[in-house]
């Protein structure tokens, strides 16, 4: 690298660091504005439509919530002037998939893996993307552990009274 003469290494330097931490400053406050704007959401009692309505809403983009066989949950779509809940088609995912134009990361509570979140026509190379994505999988896999914890409570509760009523202690 030659540099012109008068100019000094220490402030190009300086500039070009400036303008990396800059980048990387606005990335931590996207990611935080999106995990204070979900989490917001979460602890008022959101469902999962909503939250996935929301990250919709901040990323721009559609996202559709699938479970582990890729069928679809819940979707927030917002091409072509419709916007909502609709009913992603499994051929859909399949063409996106194989064209290879989307993101995709796990929604997971320790060992439990409850689906994805999939986000057609965006570019794997998007941080930011990235961030919000993994931010959010995290309060989905709560609201996914939430739901699992309580159809569990049920069952408990189902198995006693039926086996106290078998017994007659009812």
């Amino acid at each position: 690298i030659e540099l012109p003469m008068g100019a000094n290494l220490s402030t190009l330097v300086n500039l070009v660091l400036s303008m990396s931490l800059n980048d990387y400053i606005s990335q931590l406050q996207f990611r935080d504005s999106v995990h204070r704007n979900m989490m917001e959401m979460l602890l008022s009692g959101a469902e999962v439509e909503e939250l996935a309505e929301k990250l919709a809403e901040l990323l721009q983009k559609d996202i559709v919530l699938l479970d582990n066989q890729l069928d679809s949950i819940c979707a927030a779509l917002r091409g072509e002037g419709e916007t909502g809940w609709t009913i992603y088609r499994r051929e859909e995912a399949d063409r996106i998939l194989f064209e290879n134009h989307y993101t995709m990361h796990p929604i997971k509570a320790g060992n439990n893996r409850f689906g994805f979140i999939f986000v057609p026509d965006s570019e794997k190379s998007d941080d930011n993307l990235k961030m919000a994505i993994e931010q959010a999988a995290l309060l989905f896999a709560s609201v996914f552990f939430k739901n699992y914890a309580v159809t569990l409570n049920q069952r408990n509760f189902k198995d006693v009274f039926i086996r106290d009523l078998l017994q007659g202690k009812i």
